[in-house]
């Protein structure tokens, strides 16, 4: 039988996830979730055959992402539109969407983070607040090939191809600043030329690492 399925009463039904049991609920009232934990819901007093399914522990409370998490924990994120759970490394924000979310993160974890997340169709803007998505400001885009924007540039070690090969006495305490810089694995010939791959530095010209590009 697969491993994510067990039989329960004759029939086949899924093995449910942390924090979660296997019960024979009826449609009304509905699963208790972070939102609804205070509402008390009126029910017709109608037969209907109750369906096996999973559902939160005792205790449990069912958050945005479909986990079930404890009363504290949906108290945690005290925020408009937040949900608190153990998930992604990234959160939908404003300034970054263009590049990654919640769901689209390039950091891969060991283990998931628990913090509170902006619920589906919103993100955070400059204060920290969960907005619409279609509320957030328009991305800041860069002209020069090669370039990204970003909230946090710093002058020192500058980023040209000679800090490949040079060593820079930086100021540990430089407020970096907005602005374009060059993407990851790009560097400028010279401080005012376009970004170029690194390979392309005439620092690297007998890398071993370049020779194989070429």
């Amino acid at each position: 039988m697969n491993k994510h399925k067990r039989k329960v009463g004759g029939y086949v039904h899924p093995r449910c996830q942390q924090n979660e049991e296997l019960r024979c609920v009826n449609s009304c009232p509905p699963e208790k979730t972070c939102k609804n934990r205070d509402i008390q819901f009126s029910c017709l007093a109608v037969y209907e055959p109750c369906q096996f399914k999973c559902v939160c522990k005792e205790g449990y409370f069912r958050n945005s992402l479909g986990t079930c998490i404890t009363k504290a924990q949906c108290d945690q994120c005290s925020g408009k539109n937040e949900f608190f759970a153990c998930d992604s490394a990234c959160d939908n924000e404003c300034s970054s969407l263009h590049k990654q979310n919640r769901t689209n993160c390039p950091i891969k974890n060991i283990i998931c983070n628990q913090r509170c997340y902006c619920e589906n169709g919103y993100a955070r803007d400059q204060k920290g607040h969960c907005i619409p998505v279609e509320k957030c400001p328009p991305a800041k885009t860069c002209k020069g090939p090669n370039e990204e924007y970003t909230d946090c540039k710093r002058t020192c070690p500058p980023e040209t191809c000679l800090s490949l090969v040079a060593k820079f006495k930086c100021d540990s305490n430089e407020i970096c600043k907005p602005g374009c810089a060059c993407k990851s694995g790009f560097l400028r010939k010279n401080a005012d030329s376009h970004c170029v791959p690194i390979c392309e530095c005439n620092e690297m010209k007998n890398s071993p690492d370049c020779c194989k590009n070429n």
